[in-house]
């Protein structure tokens, strides 16, 4: 079975169609006060220390309130500026094996411990491992650019909660002394750090450097009424959401892979959940109940791949004529396809149940 991941849709001829949603990354700088103007002063901790100074493990907080539009999607990359006083570095600094690790917590921010490892979450990923040697960091006119960018190679599914981003690498070759943007006059609201250096030994108190996050959609919803039953690929078919549960993104997306090659099909949604063995004299479930509505304007082929995607507009489900989805309500979701099992029929994926925030 060929799952359709993101990657996978967008390489194939459902690309036109979900590209503009799904592949929609996004920025977000924290703290947001520091978006379009520089902090107050340059920070040389980790990234750009005198060169008595060069051994860092490095952890920063950021306060679960100042990441909310993340929750529910995927980080992808990190990004810092030089601080208010640098002017341009080229050849940029060159770090040796730097590696990146990214956990979440309850309270840290604030609330840092110097013992580094007690701060680590139990969820914690590698995000980065490698060498990372930016040609050029640009000064002279704060607020800088977000120069010094690190892609993540693990993705990390944020789904709440304070966050901790930890680095450390074993070698610098740096163009000298440098500092980058740091908020000071934060207070601990939404950044805190806490580090330990070759020099100043460990220590933690409430700085932060303003960082820059790219994030992407990520999975949504809970699957439930399944395994679906066998079709004739010989496995079920599963039913994905993508994008955002939050109405307000409007940005909410439906796959279904394991699907039979090159049968039509369609995605319903209903109000409730239910479970109709066999429905309609098909081999599949109905896991539907209540209002159901078809996205009859979507129907589409399985394709080569088996897989089928479409766009949800959630100011207009087709319920009723056209309903808008509210904050706090819970839609549930389903594909049904045709298939010959040996004779001609039809089958049904599992079912989706999101509930929708603002």
């Amino acid at each position: 079975m060929r799952t359709c991941t993101l990657p996978v849709l967008l390489a194939g001829p459902l690309a036109a169609l979900l590209a503009p949603d799904l592949a929609r990354s996004q920025d977000l700088v924290v703290p947001a006060a520091l978006a379009d103007q520089s902090g107050v002063a340059g920070n040389h901790i980790p990234f750009g220390p005198p060169s008595y100074d060069v051994q860092h493990r490095y952890q920063q907080a950021y306060a679960a309130a100042a990441l909310t539009e993340v929750a529910g999607g995927r980080l992808i990359a990190l990004a810092f500026r030089l601080g208010p006083s640098e002017h341009d570095l080229s050849p940029g600094p060159a770090y040796r094996h730097l590696t990146l690790r990214l956990s979440t917590g309850s309270d840290l921010v604030g609330a840092l411990s110097t013992d580094l490892d007690a701060n680590r979450g139990a969820d914690e990923v590698l995000a980065f491992e490698g060498d990372l040697c930016p040609r050029t960091l640009g000064g002279g006119a704060p607020p800088n650019p977000f120069d010094l960018v690190i892609e993540l190679h693990t993705p990390f599914a944020y789904g709440g909660g304070d966050l901790l981003v930890e680095v450390a690498y074993e070698a610098l070759a740096s163009p000298g002394l440098f500092g980058l943007d740091a908020a000071y006059e934060d207070g601990g609201a939404t950044v805190s750090r806490a580090a330990e250096t070759s020099f100043w030994g460990a220590f933690a108190d409430d700085v932060g450097l303003v960082t820059r996050f790219t994030y992407e959609p990520g999975l949504v919803g809970v699957n439930y009424c399944g395994a679906a039953n066998l079709n004739s690929t010989g496995g079920s078919a599963v039913i994905h959401g993508w994008g955002w549960s939050s109405v307000g993104k409007d940005s909410f997306s439906l796959s279904a892979d394991g699907l039979p090659a090159h049968r039509s099909g369609v995605f319903l949604v209903a109000d409730q959940p239910g479970f109709v063995p066999f429905v309609a004299d098909s081999q599949g479930n109905l896991c539907l109940a209540g209002t159901i509505g078809r996205f009859a304007a979507q129907a589409q082929s399985s394709g080569e791949s088996g897989c089928m995607g479409i766009v949800v507009d959630l100011a207009a489900l087709p319920v009723n004529g056209g309903t808008a989805v509210q904050p706090g309500e819970t839609w549930y979701f389903q594909c049904w396809f045709r298939d010959a099992h040996p004779m001609p029929t039809s089958n049904l994926s599992d079912g989706l149940k999101v509930t929708f925030t603002s």
